[in-house]
């Protein structure tokens, strides 16, 4: 018994990155920025996204000074850091997006792990126009924008990941609706200023169109090719990184030093959080059962949580796919030149 405890705490075990490029995006505070330090500990070229330069930057350096430290500290053995890198991304807008993810092919030869961390949170400073715009929309044309270089990698490295960071939010309000549709554009930026907390009902339902696209995409990814067996081996794993403190020390009108303590009681640290992320994005677990992690979403404890009536529906995942497409295509002209 004890060897088997042994083995499995070993699977959970980061894997050796040094080589391998990851992009984590939303990157320069929180659990992003934690997700890019541990990877970069790993050995990995971690490229740090943010829409600010200069946090990004000053993002980059602190983590640098941080990596170099927690590496000198360290007893066990571990592969020499890798590179942080900032690269601009903001997700706002589609063509934005698009933008990030054209401008990333032109500097790297190559994507081992992509993190879709970025995300509107229900906050007041978002709109819930912005909310579904960066979530989904954004993210998903991102996606879209790297996913030659992901594929490209995964004809040298079988391990290949996306990792696309949920919440529990997509089984919420208007999320847990059976009759749930994502036909056309008004069935995503529906008049939610109708429902009590607008903003909440915006992010449910930005989260499980994200969800249901990321479902999809792995079902395409593993489609046989019409000239063989298939296709690419690229594993893509939602994450629930859990309930999260990343804003008691933004609190309007409340010091940092008198909320963080009370908030941190029934929260968790930005740091316990990236471990989901990390877990997802570099496990050893994962590496060697793929097809279990394929398509899963993951809670903390590394947990695979079993997809609802409504996740699971690969007519809906289809719909959401196919009229995500049609709606990018279609983006307001006006929205892209406000961009």
């Amino acid at each position: 018994m004890l060897f088997g405890r042994k083995d499995a705490q070993k699977s959970k075990e980061l894997t050796d990155m040094t080589g391998k490029v990851v992009f984590v995006t939303g990157a320069n505070r929180g659990i992003g920025y934690m997700t890019v330090k541990q990877l970069a500990l790993q050995g990995a070229t971690v490229y740090l996204g943010c829409r600010n330069e200069t946090r990004g930057l000053e993002a980059v350096a602190n983590l640098e000074r941080e990596v170099a430290e927690a590496y000198s500290t360290t007893s066990s053995p571990q592969p020499a850091p890798g590179k942080i890198v900032y690269h601009h991304c903001d997700l706002s807008r589609p063509a934005l997006a698009k933008d990030c993810g054209d401008k990333f092919l032109e500097r790297e030869s190559r994507l081992d792990v992509l993190v879709n961390n970025a995300a509107a949170l229900p906050d007041p400073s978002f709109t819930p126009h912005d909310v579904v715009t960066i979530n989904h929309f954004g993210t998903y044309q991102l996606t879209e924008a790297l996913l030659p270089l992901l594929t490209k990698t995964s004809q040298t490295n079988i391990d290949v990941r996306i990792v696309m960071v949920s919440t529990n939010g997509h089984r919420m309000g208007r999320a847990s609706n059976h009759n749930i549709r994502f036909r056309t554009r008004e069935d995503y930026f529906t008049d939610y200023h109708k429902d009590l907390i607008p903003l909440w009902q915006a992010y449910c339902v930005s989260k499980l169109a994200l969800f249901l696209a990321t479902k999809a995409l792995q079902r395409r990814l593993l489609s046989p090719s019409p000239s063989g067996p298939a296709t690419h081996p690229i594993t893509c794993i939602s994450v629930h990184p859990g309930a999260v403190n990343t804003f008691s020390n933004r609190v309007p009108y409340l010091p940092g030093w008198l909320v963080t303590p009370i908030v941190n009681l029934f929260f968790i640290s930005p740091e316990a959080a990236a471990k989901t992320l990390c877990y997802a994005a570099a496990s050893l677990e994962v590496a060697e059962d793929k097809e279990k992690f394929r398509g899963a979403y993951i809670l903390p404890g590394f947990k695979i949580e079993p997809d609802t009536d409504i996740t699971k529906n690969e007519a809906l995942q289809d719909e959401v796919w196919e009229s995500t497409v049609e709606i990018l295509k279609a983006w307001p002209e006006a929205e892209q030149v406000a961009a």
